[in-house]
């Protein structure tokens, strides 16, 4: 199974008039299909040279990402994150955007498998929320970060160790992390 990284696609802090339709006109203007697709997707804050993943989700829905993205549960999750009393830590004074992760073919098209994808799906979603935790410990996901945030091997997962490394923590750090 494939999937391909869109994005980012930004959108205004202050989410009024037709916002959400022109938002998802660039979206199929990037590729044809894409806001009906299926995968996974992720809410960032995109401040120049840094970018901060703060929520991942995924969608199987026959309405894609359009159905899925945006719900009000979505966008509560995000006004919190982008909230004015938030603005004193510059990461959170950047543009909102959504990277998409949509599941594609072989011949590289968007895949409409839905049934026979989702473990697929359910997998890179896991996956990019620990890849999310590792860099933003304050994602909004509170769902499958359970062992993200309890399992720690000296080295390579987990908060770090207080003094020195072990030898054999920094060789494991060598042989799983690109440093």
């Amino acid at each position: 199974m494939k999937f391909e990284s869109c994005g980012p696609f930004h959108f205004p802090r202050e989410r009024t008039g037709h916002w959400r339709k022109e938002f998802w006109q660039h979206v199929e203007d990037y590729w044809e299909g894409l806001s009906k697709a299926l995968g996974c997707y992720a809410f960032c804050i995109d401040n120049g040279r840094k970018v901060q993943p703060w929520y991942v989700g995924k969608t199987l829905a026959q309405g894609g990402f359009q159905d899925e993205v945006f719900t009000p549960h979505k966008l509560d999750h995000y006004s919190a994150i982008l909230a004015p009393g938030n603005a004193e830590k510059s990461y959170r004074r950047g543009k909102p955007c959504i990277l998409l992760f949509p599941l594609i073919t072989d011949t590289w098209r968007l895949s409409k498998n839905r049934s026979g994808s989702d473990d697929y799906v359910e997998w890179l979603e896991t996956t990019l929320i620990g890849m999310a935790l590792s860099k933003n410990p304050e994602i909004a996901n509170t769902s499958k970060t359970r062992f993200h945030r309890e399992v720690y091997v000296h080295g390579i997962i987990g908060e770090q160790f207080q003094g020195r490394p072990s030898n054999s923590a920094k060789f494991a750090k060598r042989a799983f992390l690109s440093i």
